[in-house]
């Protein structure tokens, strides 16, 4: 989905919410169509795009890993932004996500964006993403983020 803010300004983002293919589509369509869409608002003079973070849904979906479309989509364009929106920090290790995204932007420096947020689905899809399966879920994430922030600092080069 392309959107800029306003007619007539430069473009500034573009949110792929769902990186689908067509019915039938295959996961591997689902990513090349997902770079394609960098590639294209690249063209178009957009400065950003995020891939949002999804799980239990069709495989011709390329949404459960987005560290992976960042890196792939960061690979084949050569200006605009690429990040998250989000990664579902509930789901991971604090530490862990910072790293990835360190590594992502030290691949391609100063065009990472780190988007974090949480997020609840189906039961049975929590209890398999959870971090911690042996007791009762916590609700940390204000302390999550807080690692994140300090474990990814601008000066890491994550914005």
């Amino acid at each position: 989905m392309l959107r800029s803010r306003a007619e007539g300004r430069k473009h500034e983002a573009v949110h792929s919410r769902h990186h689908h293919t067509p019915i039938g589509g295959s996961p591997v369509e689902a990513f090349a169509n997902s770079v394609d869409l960098a590639r294209h608002a690249e063209r178009l003079g957009y400065q950003r795009i995020w891939f949002a973070e999804h799980h239990g849904v069709s495989a011709s979906t390329a949404s459960s890993t987005p560290e992976v479309l960042v890196a792939r989509a960061a690979a084949l364009t050569d200006r605009i932004r690429v990040g998250s929106g989000v990664v579902q920090l509930n789901h991971y290790s604090p530490f862990k996500v910072a790293e990835t995204f360190a590594v992502l932007d030290a691949m391609s420096p100063g065009r990472i964006d780190l988007g974090i947020g949480r997020a609840s689905s189906a039961p049975a899809l929590d209890f398999a993403l959870r971090r911690v399966r042996s007791a009762a879920p916590v609700d940390d994430y204000a302390e999550q983020v807080a690692e994140v922030r300090r474990d990814a600092t601008p000066a890491k080069g994550v914005s």
